[in-house]
Parts: structure tokens; C-alpha cells; sequence
């Protein structure tokens, strides 16, 4: 038997310090109701050999998974067998960085990352790179996705003093990145161990204005609304082995794969510079923990290859859920050919009245 913990609120619990921190409410009820099928049940009598949180912390560590490994319930291995303040470190954005300035030793001319992060601990030190890069995105060193991020540019999004004090005051630093004319998301995913780092796929995900993940695009080739020819043959000529060795190498250089044992996520952009030209950032954020790209490529695997599909994540009020699940499921049927599906609408997650959040995939045809 195998044991899921579905935690997405743990890089807010890391920041936190403690053993009993609590998300906010409306995260409580995202968990909730976006627990895909990280569902079961603990008894006395259960002996779990494989143990899988979506997320680590301190909270799933000391308080389900060393109890659990202390009363001989649970068997797998993990890189380490303490929660230090190194560890903490280690789920920071701080890893971010260091990967990004070994990622520009080893970067060709298409994947190229102009600036690697820094860590500020003053407003003078994030002042001097607005004045340095001119746009730039200021990060929280532990937030869950999409959260905890703050835009800059010397046009319209101005610099907010008290965000960035209050950062300080909760997590201590903040990091800070050039801002970059961004066309496209993409992550790559690893599953890693002191043995290998091993290539599990590539997704391409959907996020909204403010960077959160809201879904994702399956056999994205086939999807050709709002991509143009030149990003489609960028796509195919550098989004390939190449990207994957390079990203392979440093994660080896900076003995992540030592440190951690677990599935890597690590987001991408295809970028635009002044001039047009496309390039590869291919370490904007690194996810070390199970995440919703990774779920993109396992939905591939019930999708016909002739068909495309796109999955969001929304929210909903009270009813409108199941609302939009029976309209949905009556007006797009299900068609199944070969195991596979072609074409039609299926919800990700359980029919509930009582669910604010969703989320469902819709597949077409070629």
C-alpha cells in the first residue's frame, strides 16, 4: 500500500518554522477539493512501502512521516533523516539561484539566461537592480505557486515598500530576477536519487497574469491557437535533449540530486528580448516536490495522440461545480477508441456541491 499526502500549502509551512501551522482557509479548501486522488485511509494495521507528500516540510515530516518510520509503518528511503534550518534552506528560492549560475556556464546561444537571481535583504539592494535591469520580479524565498511574487517596471508596477517589508519581516529575504518578456511557460521534470537523474518529461502549462498555474496543454503541437509559426519551430528546434542535458548537468554540479530523492519540477520561458529574438530561461523556479505539470504529462497517457486536450483548475461558487460537470459531460460526451480518449469533457475531481475549487479536462478531436 501506498501512502499520498496532498500538501500543496507546505512552502507557506516551511516559512512559517513551526509544527502546527495552519494554511488560510480559502488554501484549506483549494486542498481539499484539488486532492486528485491522493486519498487514503491510516490504521494500526496498515504497512505503507512507499510513501508519497505532494510537498516536504517540517510539519510532514515531523509530524506524519518520522512517526510513522519510528513505529516501522513505512519503508522507503528519504535523502535525509532531520529537518534542519540547512533543509529549509534548501526548499528556498535560494536553490533557484544557485542553479541558474550553474545553468549560464553551461548555456548555449538559444538557452541563455542574461542575469541569475540575487538575495536581498535591504530595500537599498532591490533598488540598485530596478535601477540595474529596469523590470524586475521580486519573490518571497517560500510561497506556493504563483504566490508570493511581485512585478516591478519602471512604467506601471511600482515598487510596493510594504509588501516587501513585510517579506522580510516573515521570511527574512527576498530574491530578485530580471523581468523577461515571457511567450511561453514550459517545465521540465526529473525524478532524482544519489544513483541517477532521470528525465521524466516535459509539460506545458498555463498560468494567468499574476504567474499562478491554472492548468495545462496536452500534445501542445496540436494546439495552434495563439502560437505563431516562429514560436512553433523555436519550440521544436530547442526544447529538446539539449535543454534536458544542460538542466541534467547542473542539478548534478550542485548536488541536488544528493540532497533530495524525489520528483523535480523545474519551470521554464521562452522569452522575447528587444530585438524579437526567442531564447530559453530554462530555471525560473524549482519545484522540488510532486506538481501540476508533472500531473500534466501523466493525463497525457489517457489521451489519443491524434487528439489535444487542454485541464484548468477554477474556481467555483457553491453548486456551479456539479452545474458545470453535468452540462459539460451531457454536451461533450465521452468517445474512447483503443483505450484512449478522443474526444469529449471529464472532471478531474469528485461532483461536490460544496466545492469552490475544480478541475476538468476537455479533449478534441484531430
Amino acid at each position: 500500500m501506498s501512502l499520498f499526502i496532498y500538501n500543496p500549502t507546505a512552502e507557506i509551512a516551511i516559512a512559517n518554522g513551526t509544527n502546527s501551522f495552519t494554511p488560510p482557509t480559502r488554501l484549506q479548501k483549494f486542498e481539499e477539493d484539488i486532492a486528485f486522488n491522493y486519498i487514503t485511509s491510516i490504521s494500526e494495521n496498515n504497512y505503507y512501502e512507499s510513501y508519497y507528500p505532494w510537498s516536504e516540510s517540517q510539519i510532514e515530516f515531523n509530524n506524519i512521516f518520522k512517526p510513522l518510520k519510528d513505529a516501522g509503518l513505512i519503508n522507503n528511503l528519504r535523502s535525509y533523516i532531520h529537518w534542519t534550518d540547512e533543509q529549509k534552506l534548501f526548499f528556498s528560492r535560494l536553490t533557484d539561484i544557485e542553479l541558474q549560475k550553474t545553468i549560464k556556464l553551461l548555456q548555449t546561444h538559444k538557452i541563455n539566461i542574461p542575469y541569475s537571481g540575487i538575495k536581498a535583504t535591504s530595500m537599498q539592494e532591490i533598488e540598485h537592480q530596478i535601477i540595474q535591469w529596469g523590470s524586475v520580479v521580486i519573490k518571497q524565498p517560500w510561497s506556493t505557486s504563483g504566490r508570493g511574487i511581485h512585478f516591478v517596471d519602471n512604467n506601471n508596477k511600482k515598487l510596493d515598500k510594504a509588501w516587501i517589508l513585510g517579506s522580510f519581516k516573515r521570511q527574512g529575504f527576498v530574491t530578485v530576477e530580471p523581468f523577461m518578456n515571457k511567450v511561453l511557460d514550459f517545465s521540465l521534470h526529473f525524478n532524482i536519487n544519489q544513483k541517477e537523474v532521470k528525465n521524466i518529461g516535459i509539460s506545458y502549462s498555463v498560468n494567468n497574469r499574476k504567474g499562478s498555474f491554472i492548468g495545462g496543454n496536452i500534445n501542445r503541437k496540436k494546439i495552434k491557437t495563439n502560437i505563431q509559426n516562429k514560436l512553433t519551430h523555436f519550440i521544436e528546434a530547442n526544447i529538446n535533449y539539449k535543454l534536458f542535458y544542460i538542466v541534467k548537468k547542473a542539478i548534478v554540479i550542485n548536488d541536488i540530486h544528493k540532497k533530495y530523492t524525489g520528483v523535480v519540477g523545474i519551470d521554464g520561458i521562452v522569452y522575447q528580448d528587444k530585438n524579437n529574438e526567442l531564447f530559453i530561461h530554462p530555471c525560473v523556479d524549482v519545484n522540488m516536490r510532486y506538481n501540476m505539470g508533472l500531473l500534466n504529462i501523466k493525463l497525457s497517457d489517457y489521451v489519443s495522440r491524434t487528439s489535444k486536450a487542454i485541464w484548468r483548475i477554477e474556481n467555483f461558487n457553491k453548486n456551479n461545480w456539479s452545474e458545470f460537470i453535468t452540462y459539460n459531460q451531457n454536451k461533450y460526451p465521452l468517445k474512447i477508441r483503443n483505450k484512449k480518449i478522443v474526444s469529449g469533457f471529464i472532471p478531474l475531481t469528485p461532483k461536490s456541491n460544496n466545492a469552490l475549487f475544480g478541475a476538468w479536462m476537455m479533449v478534441s478531436g484531430a
